[in-house]
């Protein structure tokens, strides 16, 4: 992690009052860094207000969604109001709310290396494994340590983007080292795991089962592809998704390399989200379709039918791994 600059420690203090927003359809670092930083500046005096576009539909964040809400408040003081966006690499991604920022001082805090420069103070680190992670390093650089609450919401946003460390690789000591500082300050891995992966409905397992039943090996078998119908939605519901848990088998099949999940979402609108476990470079295919995200994880939105989003990103997908196992 870089040091922080002095800019951005002195634009998250001179404000009074600070909105506090992050990416619509939020994960765990998303809310877990909004959550974090918010108390954090509570306890420094700040008034501060929580708002998402929503929705929240990872069944982890239950017991988190409840703090965030869909608007901006319209007694805000907008003389002494910054607004902070948290892992969002374009204005975009914090949809309408865009609008009712508009006029309002922007501090941006993220980790993504693609995108559109946006806001009046930047703190861009594509080398942090999550915001959460960076907004640990800020309360150290402010002179502070984080509360209990603070670590166990920190220590879980930087869990679920790591899915539990398994993307990272070798050469990462600062990410186990800010581990260790969590979890002396309260953090428990044990309940975040729970919340990430445990207590789930019969319904979740079942669709789960649905999903690897259906998956198709594409390049050899280091390519797998599976898909969710907007009727098996309905039957089973969005909380009953167990999208982690997915790609954590496939991933583990012998000589897979890439991921596809094809969700309908609506008539004629997909999320496709992507994983990879050596080589291939998903954030990149991502953000040629209009998405975004890691070289390990990331995802998209497209506008077509199920079928059409298959056929393209099968197309990426195996360009990908020929260019890199070919050589």
């Amino acid at each position: 992690m870089n040091t922080i600059p002095q800019h951005i420690l002195d634009a998250l203090e001179g404000w009074n009052e600070y909105i506090l927003i992050g990416h619509r359809e939020p994960d765990g670092d998303c809310t877990s860094s909004g959550l974090a930083l918010n108390w954090f500046l509570e306890r420094r005096g700040k008034r501060c207000h929580l708002v998402s576009p929503g929705p929240f539909q990872r069944p982890e964040l239950d017991t988190l969604s409840s703090h965030f809400a869909a608007h901006v408040p319209k007694d805000i003081d907008r003389d002494n109001t910054a607004v902070i966006i948290l892992d969002c690499s374009t204005i975009e991604r914090i949809d309408y709310l865009a609008d009712e920022i508009k006029g309002l001082p922007v501090i941006v805090i993220d980790h993504h290396s693609s995108g559109n420069s946006f806001g009046d103070h930047r703190l861009i680190d594509d080398t942090a494994p999550s915001v959460t992670f960076m907004i640990l390093h800020i309360i150290e650089a402010a002179g502070f340590e984080p509360t209990e609450k603070e670590a166990q919401t920190l220590l879980f946003g930087l869990a679920t983007d790591t899915g539990f460390f398994r993307h990272l690789g070798a050469h990462t000591p600062e990410t186990f080292e800010a581990v260790a500082r969590l979890t002396a300050a309260g953090a428990n891995p044990n309940q975040i795991h729970r919340q990430m992966y445990g207590g789930r409905p019969l319904a979740s397992k079942q669709l789960l089962g649905l999903l690897m039943h259906r998956a198709r090996p594409y390049a050899d078998g280091k390519v797998m592809i599976t898909f969710e119908t907007l009727e098996e939605q309905q039957q089973f519901g969005i909380e009953n998704r167990d999208s982690d848990s997915l790609y954590q088998q496939l991933q583990s099949i012998e000589g897979c390399e890439a991921v596809a999940l094809i969700r309908e979402e609506k008539p004629g609108e997909c999320s496709i989200g992507l994983r990879s476990n050596f080589f291939v470079d998903v954030g990149k295919i991502a953000l040629e379709l209009g998405g975004g995200g890691h070289a390990r994880a990331a995802g998209l939105s497209w506008q077509g039918s199920r079928q059409s989003a298959e056929q393209h990103i099968r197309t990426a997908l195996e360009a990908a791994v020929h260019a890199v196992t070919d050589k």
